[in-house]
């Protein structure tokens, strides 16, 4: 009976000293006996013998969405914020409505302690408010009509500036999606009929090969 008894608990503490990670996570290993961490290993995906009063600081692999969006029932990101209220070049106030994909630089396990040491595994409210403000100053530098004409290079400027704010984080910036630009409604119309307008005073392929051929017309002997 006391052999049983024996048995029963050396298996119970043999069973604890097993922990487990996720296909898509990574982890250092915490001695909650010492209070500190192995800084040395970085464990992946699998069942791995840490022993007794150990276990797992996770930290994610895939690609983390942020949104800066209306709530809605569609999707989950893992960070989000309302929409983002900014300014243009002109003065003009806007707001965005924008999502970004990032991933955190696990293959370093000197990236993911210096992490733990910063944030422990709460690091998205530090994400929301350099997004934040990477944003705001990025959005500035345009006039408020490119906001509407010129989407590619506003994006390509606000993937620049999230990546440099990131950076210490030690996280990549895979791409961002510029959603939704509001203005107030009359600012707005008068965007609208300025860029109809323009496009409207351009000449149509058609137009300018009968121009050239008349111009050649009455320009032959």
């Amino acid at each position: 009976c006391c052999c049983f008894v024996i048995l029963a608990i050396s298996g119970g503490l043999v069973g604890c000293s097993f922990k487990t990670l996720k296909y898509n996570q990574v982890g250092i290993d915490f001695d909650s006996t010492s209070q500190s961490i192995n800084e040395d290993k970085l464990f992946h995906n699998g069942r791995h013998f840490i022993g007794l009063a150990h276990s797992f600081f996770v930290y994610p692999t895939k690609l983390l969405t942020v949104e800066f969006a209306e709530r809605d029932d569609i999707g989950n990101p893992d960070g989000q914020s309302g929409p983002l209220s900014a300014g243009s070049k002109d003065g003009q106030a806007i707001e965005i409505e924008i999502s970004f994909f990032i991933r955190l630089k696990t293959k370093q396990v000197s990236n993911v302690v210096n992490l733990y040491k910063e944030y422990r595994t709460t690091f998205m409210p530090t994400v929301i408010s350099k997004a934040t403000n990477a944003i705001k100053e990025t959005t500035v530098k345009f006039v408020t009509l490119e906001f509407f004409a010129n989407r590619t290079d506003i994006s390509a400027e606000i993937h620049r500036a999230l990546s440099g704010a990131l950076e210490s984080m030690s996280m990549e910036v895979e791409a961002v999606q510029l959603r939704n630009i509001k203005l107030s409604d009359n600012f707005e119309e008068a965007i609208i009929d300025k860029i109809v307008s323009a496009q409207a005073d351009k000449p149509s392929p058609l137009t300018r090969t009968r121009t050239r051929t008349r111009t050649r017309t009455r320009t032959l002997p």
